[in-house]
């Protein structure tokens, strides 16, 4: 298999003459175009891989998060948007049947939501793309337009 692998890539360049290269990959390249086109054409397959990716967004998304504090260090703290109100001199004594106020929870990082997030919506971009142009476009080049575009590059 690995000799055939080499053997398709080096003459991937053949792939759009008419021969056995052609022949022998262009199966291959119609399963996942059907597949594509079957997801983003039924809604309710559709609605279910969305259900699907937004799993594993939150599964990959602490992953990206260790990998982001790890390079850059956790996020700070968020500055305040108003000042805090004086403290007044005399404070009331604590009821004891009172519930203490719940301790804040960490602040989040949004940046390792925001990169998973991202990448998916070019992914799924790309692929809508790709499936709805016959996979004619390539579509690793239609992903790096994708991402180049939410960089703002050109």
């Amino acid at each position: 298999m690995p000799e055939r692998v080499v053997h398709i890539g080096r003459d991937v360049r053949a792939f759009g003459q008419p021969g056995p290269l052609r022949d022998e990959v262009l199966p291959l390249l119609q399963a996942p175009l059907e597949l594509s086109r079957l997801i983003f054409d039924t809604p309710s397959l559709h609605a279910r891989y969305i259900e699907k990716r937004l799993r594993w967004q939150a599964e990959l998304t602490p992953v990206i998060q260790a990998r982001l504090a790890a390079a850059t260090g956790p996020v700070p703290a968020p500055v305040p948007d108003r000042v805090p109100a004086p403290v007044p001199d005399r404070v009331p004594a604590p009821v004891p049947d009172r519930v203490p106020a719940p301790v804040p929870a960490p602040v989040p990082d949004p940046r390792a939501k925001a990169i998973v997030a991202t990448v998916f919506a070019c992914v799924d971009t790309a692929t809508e793309l790709w499936a709805g142009h016959d996979g004619r476009l390539d579509l690793a080049d239609l992903y790096d337009q994708c991402l180049a575009a939410v960089r703002g590059q050109d």
